[in-house]
């Protein structure tokens, strides 16, 4: 993993994408938004804005994991597809993360706000914010997991 350089984490939903970016010293992940392809043209294109805007070096995908074989999950194919596809329009190395409960979790911690947060938002803007921290929560993993402690 290459030192001082932003990652870009990926929830990868055939409807909405969520994204997060991490600092340059690779400690933390911050939501940064989620993608709808119904609105979204090309959210390829997108995502190499912000890779752009941002100068992100590398980007971390969540891969879904089966928790009783170990093995890729019936997504896998989809985001397989996804990644050949991103990689050839934005040309930067892709990471794959297992993204077991990553939605699960992200829904976990939005509750434990309270209830006045999900009472002010649409079922839309909900998803839309449970996708973003679950992007968190895959590039949190990677970056926890690949740290150098000194």
């Amino acid at each position: 993993m290459m030192k001082n350089a932003v990652l870009m984490g990926i929830d990868f939903g055939e409807r909405r994408i969520g994204i997060a970016l991490s600092d340059a010293e690779q400690r933390i992940a911050i939501g940064h938004s989620t993608l709808d392809s119904r609105i979204e043209k090309d959210p390829i294109l997108k995502l190499l804005a912000i890779s752009k805007e941002f100068d992100v070096r590398g980007i971390v995908i969540g891969y879904p994991i089966r928790t009783d074989t170990g093995l890729p999950g019936e997504k896998a194919f989809v985001i397989d597809k996804f990644i050949e596809e991103l990689q050839a329009i934005v040309n930067l190395p892709v990471y794959r993360e297992d993204e077991a409960f990553s939605s699960t979790l992200a829904q976990q911690r939005i509750s434990q706000r309270g209830k006045k947060s999900f009472k002010k938002k649409s079922r839309g803007a909900m998803k839309n914010e449970i996708d973003r921290i679950a992007a968190c929560i895959i590039l949190q993993d990677y970056l926890d997991q690949h740290r150098e402690y000194q």
